[in-house]
């Protein structure tokens, strides 16, 4: 039932976001993904993936997701010894000269880690770490991207994320992989897209609190605060006991909302317009603000 009203909620939004991906990236859509990229970032923080993907997945896969979880915490890194063998020229060459300084950060990382699944296809730690580099290595490229050719090459970053996320989603069943390859549609401009993904999340968990934070800060974005406030309700009542820090995340949202609304209706009294259009720009600075200094939500 919860999922069913949330696709309501977003009819409106998905009209405004349903345009397909194209070549170059607005100059709106590139501020989200800056926006955006910090909680990306958090999302794919190693020491996290136990709780993540034990907490929402079947009892049968709760044990393989921790021992995922483990096998990831010990992967190569760009650090690691052995990872200095690793061939990276095929995800160096062919970068746009402003992102190859981005792509050397990621390169070995990643090619260490497309190196296991040649040994083994079906390793989930390396699917989920290389979905989240990619992903990350997208957020990264996007807030340099300046050029329609730039901003191709970010598209194309999302899209191997998705695909890695695809390859562990037919392995291995996850509400968190589900509700982050969302957000990488999302990022590719898809916001139709990435909007009925999470909702298809919380119609099949309804008590999954990041999806609905997910969904309530897209519709924070997309100005339609009265969808907001209910996500972001539904967000603090999945995550009760703050598991994932999606109950605090939220309940900080509702507060600013609440509050912007309170300035919003002072504001009316005095000037109907102008100071109803400042009020709406404070709430997406503030948003803004908020987001990029989220350093501590585990989802």
């Amino acid at each position: 039932m919860a999922g069913a009203s949330g696709k309501g909620r977003h009819a409106k939004g998905a009209q405004h976001g349903g345009t397909s991906k194209k070549k170059g990236m607005k100059t709106s859509t590139k501020v989200v993904v800056i926006v955006l990229a910090v909680i990306m970032a958090v999302s794919m923080m190693i020491p996290s993936l136990a709780s993540i993907f034990a907490s929402n997945d079947s009892a049968s896969t709760q044990e393989e997701a921790a021992q995922d979880a483990g096998s990831a915490a010990q992967a190569p890194t760009t650090s690691d010894s052995g990872s200095s063998a690793v061939d990276t020229t095929a995800l160096t060459e062919g970068v746009p000269e402003n992102l190859q300084s981005v792509a050397n950060t990621y390169a070995t990382e990643v090619a260490t880690l497309q190196k296991q699944l040649e040994t083994d296809p079906n390793n989930l730690a390396a699917l989920i770490n290389l979905a989240h580099n990619y992903t990350s290595w997208g957020t990264s490229a996007a807030s340099q991207a300046t050029t329609d050719e730039e901003a191709s090459y970010v598209n194309g970053l999302f899209g191997k994320a998705i695909g890695y996320y695809d390859q562990y989603l037919k392995l291995n069943d996850s509400n968190t992989a589900k509700t982050e390859r969302a957000m990488c549609l999302y990022f590719q401009g898809d916001t139709s897209g990435a909007k009925a993904a999470l909702e298809e999340v919380t119609t099949a968990a309804p008590d999954y609190g990041p999806a609905w934070y997910r969904l309530g800060m897209l519709a924070e974005i997309d100005g339609d605060k009265d969808a907001a406030i209910a996500d972001y309700q539904k967000a603090v009542e999945g995550d009760a006991n703050d598991e994932y820090g999606v109950k605090t995340a939220a309940s900080q949202r509702l507060l600013q909302l609440s509050a912007s609304s309170a300035q919003s209706s002072d504001a009316t009294n005095i000037s109907s317009s102008d100071s109803g259009n400042a009020t709406d720009s404070g709430s997406s600075k503030s948003l803004s603000d908020e987001l990029s200094s989220d350093s501590g939500l585990g989802f």
